[in-house]
């Protein structure tokens, strides 16, 4: 089945850093500098595309470790917006759905998982839900693990990223 990862985008957030910083640490001469021309021509697309195969790859093995469910990432593609206003990039991949039930179960009981879900679908002045708390909680076409991958980026956006990225040797693989 087909998904979307809300992974928090490029434009201005710690993955664009984590981006450049991987572009000028493996660049970089010996004394640190970096030939401000390679970035005017980099090819940004592939450095973006190299980052969302490392950040769903650390992504899964943290479930893995965290929560003792196996999910897959496969077919990947970047969803840009094209203006950064309103929403910002996300991420496109295949899972299985049994990967995906056996995930959504691991949370069915999950009182932090309940909040953000009802928060998440709460609608608000300038905000219109897609989707209200009955309908995500019933897992309406199936849109509960949009919300849940959601909840798991930001957890391990937050408190784990870095840990992964260092271990897997992941920066290397961006550029």
């Amino acid at each position: 089945m087909r998904t979307n990862i809300e992974f928090g985008g490029f434009y201005g957030s710690v993955h664009e850093g984590l981006v450049e910083g991987a572009v000028e640490m493996y660049l970089a001469d010996d004394d640190g500098n970096i030939d401000e021309n390679y970035f005017s021509g980099s090819d940004w697309r592939g450095f973006n595309a190299n980052y969302i195969k490392e950040y769903t790859q650390n992504l899964s093995e943290w479930i893995a470790d965290e929560f003792d469910v196996t999910i897959a990432f496969k077919k990947l593609s970047l969803d840009s917006p094209k203006y950064y206003n309103f929403e910002t990039d996300t991420i496109d991949a295949d899972v299985t759905k049994r990967e995906v039930v056996r995930l959504l179960a691991k949370f069915d009981n999950d009182i932090d998982f309940d909040a953000y879900l009802k928060d998440a679908t709460k609608s608000y002045d300038g905000y219109m839900s897609f989707y209200d708390y009955d309908e995500a909680k019933a897992n309406k076409n199936d849109i509960k693990i949009r919300y849940l991958l959601r909840y798991l980026c930001d957890k391990f956006n937050e408190r784990d990223m870095y840990d992964y990225y260092d271990r897997n040797n992941s920066y290397e693989r961006i550029v």
